[in-house]
């Protein structure tokens, strides 16, 4: 099929070399001058193959007086014969649509293309986004024939993007790809002779070589008259506050029934950018605008809706009420507050109303007067403002962490001092549900509330200790105790009276104690007490357990008697002992009831060995007295071991004594 496109058969697409642009032919983007350029062609496009690669239109015609017959298109032959395009085709048909507008508007229209572009411009804009959508992603336009079936149906052109009208060509100029001789090759239309560039490609908007594009003939010959549209606009709130966020909604409507494209444009104290319709689908659309930055005050907003190409532009505008938020302060709530603790609140603003408390979670609130009804959780406060003639409504918040409170408690009983073995009792009283647990250390035990001293020495320590409940902490309270002696018992009944001359001893001396002890009495044990009545006998007792006893004293008296009268009685004792001579140690009491004066030793014998160192005085002897006296014996008296006598005399004023005894020679 090669030399079938060596022709100069094509489109007729380019710039006029006798035209200058018409004023109609602007405003759309691709064309290449926006004025003072030339002619540009073509204006539109339509299907026109003739059977390159089997395209071409099918066509039957009936009329037998035109030579024409019945059609069969179940005939492939038929078919083909019934196959043509070209111009011959598109003209006629681009005719009969253009009949159509005259016949739905009731008038002939004359030059089609001032409304043709004016359509365009509304569809195309100048950039080519007037009907862009994210939608159809790297395809651009909505109404980019390379959509196919996906193409919008609001569409009045169909932009065709791909291809070109290249034709081969011969020479140097504007021919790329071309060699002459005998094995001559044509080339093909270029910018340039040394690289390929398509002179007339296909682009977006107009193009030299579809012009605006393919065209929908339905909505061409509907929207030909351009419909009204209504633009209504409203308020998320038609009260808001200065600095919020408000969304106003435009929402477009037509009368043709034509599905509705092109954009909405917003008052500039919205901020708002322009809003393109989405992929129309329907005579209706909706747009909104999202602002913060109204004035305050009575705010007027309008959004303008552009029109398309077959809908006028629109206007709409809403009446919006910003008002200006008071200044406002709250303020006294802690950080964190104990169950039943209170604290009071208080709030300023500059707006004439006054403000209204709520306490919700762990408090209630009667006037300013906060109180926290919980251990737990969050008390949460607000203060609220009505709005006045000149500031909105306000609010303001703060909180406070509840705690658990220390529970009130008392823990008494225990005395300054106490002795060892001492008892007492402890109480405890608290206001939270938990009951006391008591510890004693020290110089102490306890069971239950009954507090023992275990010692004499040192401090009875005694603790209560109560857990945490549910509105309450743990606490604990404390009291202490010095231990001091406990001071022993002395018992001592008054003794019988004693002769005297008679010595003291234990039928005396016997004190007891209510503990184990030592006793020390004064006089002491062996003393004769002169005669007389109440003699004092006294006792100190250290006790053994010395940590936990005071030492004690004791005292009672004793009578002491005259003896009866009775002669003196001197009573002799000798013993012996061997050193070389035997010794005699005499020992002469009296035991009678006078005294005896002028006491003599006089003789003193063993068998018939006579002592020497004779005679000895020993004075007086008081009734009760002894006195000593040593005598030597020689040793040839016998031998140690044998039986023998002593004997042993004396004589005191008025008597004599004596007294033989047997003895065992030492």
């Amino acid at each position: 099929m090669g030399t079938t496109f060596q022709t100069t058969a094509a489109g007729s697409g380019g710039p006029s070399n006798y035209s200058s642009q018409p004023s109609w032919q602007t405003s759309v983007v691709g064309l290449p001058t926006a004025s003072g350029g030339p002619r540009y062609l073509p204006d539109v496009s339509l299907f026109a193959a003739n059977g390159l690669w089997a395209h071409f239109f099918v066509y039957c015609m009936t009329d037998a007086a035109e030579g024409g017959a019945t059609c069969d298109y179940t005939n492939s032959t038929d078919v083909n014969d019934l196959a043509a395009g070209g111009t011959s085709f598109s003209t006629p048909i681009m005719a009969g649509i253009m009949a159509l507008i005259d016949q739905n508007t009731g008038t002939s229209q004359g030059n089609p293309n001032p409304r043709l572009y004016q359509m365009a411009s509304a569809e195309y804009g100048t950039t080519g986004s007037q009907m862009a959508s994210a939608e159809y992603g790297t395809m651009g336009s909505i109404c980019n024939s390379s959509l196919s079936t996906a193409v919008d149906k609001s569409c009045v052109f169909y932009d065709v993007t791909k291809g070109d009208i290249d034709v081969n060509c011969t020479g140097t100029t504007n021919c790329f790809g071309y060699s002459s001789g005998s094995s001559a090759i044509d080339g093909v239309l270029s910018t340039s002779s040394t690289t390929l560039g398509p002179a007339y490609p296909a682009g977006t908007g107009w193009d030299y070589a579809t012009g605006l594009g393919t065209i929908n003939a339905a909505n061409l010959v509907n929207g030909w008259v351009a419909a009204a549209s209504t633009t209504t606009l409203t308020s998320g709130a038609s009260t808001s506050a200065i600095g919020t966020s408000v969304t106003f909604t435009a929402t477009v409507t037509t009368s043709n029934g034509i599905n509705i494209s092109g954009s909405v444009s917003w008052s500039s104290n919205t901020g708002c950018a322009t809003s393109f319709i989405p992929v129309p689908t329907a005579a209706s659309a909706v747009v909104t605008c999202t602002t913060s930055s109204l004035p305050s005050g009575a705010v007027t907003v309008t959004g303008t809706y552009s029109g398309d190409a077959t809908h006028v532009t629109s206007p709409g505008s809403f009446q919006e009420q910003v008002t200006v938020a008071p200044t406002v302060s709250f303020t006294g709530a802690p950080a964190s507050a104990a169950y039943q603790a209170t604290f009071s609140v208080s709030s300023h603003t500059n707006a004439s109303t006054t403000a209204s408390y709520l306490a919700t979670g762990a408090c209630s609130i009667s006037g300013t007067t906060v109180t926290m009804i919980s251990p737990t959780g969050t008390c949460s406060l607000t203060a609220s403002w009505a709005a006045d003639t000149n500031y909105n409504s306000a609010t303001a918040t703060q909180s406070t962490t509840a705690l658990k409170a220390n529970p009130t408690v008392t823990f008494t009983g225990a005395p300054a001092t106490a002795a060892y073995q001492a008892t007492f009792s402890v109480s405890s009283h608290t206001n939270a549900t938990t009951t006391a647990s008591y510890q004693a250390t020290g110089a102490c035990s306890i069971s239950g509330t009954t507090v023992t001293m275990t010692s004499g020495i040192g401090t009875c320590s005694l603790t209560a200790s109560w857990a945490a409940d549910t509105n309450y902490t743990s606490t604990s309270a404390t009291q202490s105790t010095s231990a001091v002696k406990l001071t022993p018992t002395v018992s001592w009944s008054t003794p019988a009276s004693i002769v005297y001359g008679s010595a003291l001893g234990n039928g005396q001396l016997n004190a007891t104690a209510s503990v184990a002890g030592t006793f020390v009495y004064v006089p002491g044990p062996g003393t004769v007490l002169p005669i007389g009545t109440g003699d004092t006998l006294a006792v100190s007792f250290t006790p053994s357990d010395a940590n936990d006893y005071n030492t004690a004293t004791g005292s009672t008296t004793i009578n002491v008697t005259t003896p009866a009268t009775t002669p003196v009685n001197l009573v002799v004792t000798g013993t012996t002992t061997r050193n070389g001579t035997i010794l005699v140690q005499v020992i002469v009491a009296n035991s009678g009831g006078a005294s005896a004066a002028n006491v003599v030793l006089t003789s003193v014998k063993v068998g018939a060995t006579a002592a020497t160192t004779l005679p000895q005085s020993l004075g007086a002897l008081a009734p009760g007295n002894s006195a000593r006296a040593t005598v030597s014996v020689p040793g040839s008296v016998g031998v140690s071991g044998a039986a023998s006598t002593l004997s042993m005399s004396g004589t005191y004023t008025g008597g004599t004594f004596t007294t033989t005894a047997r003895v065992t020679l030492p």
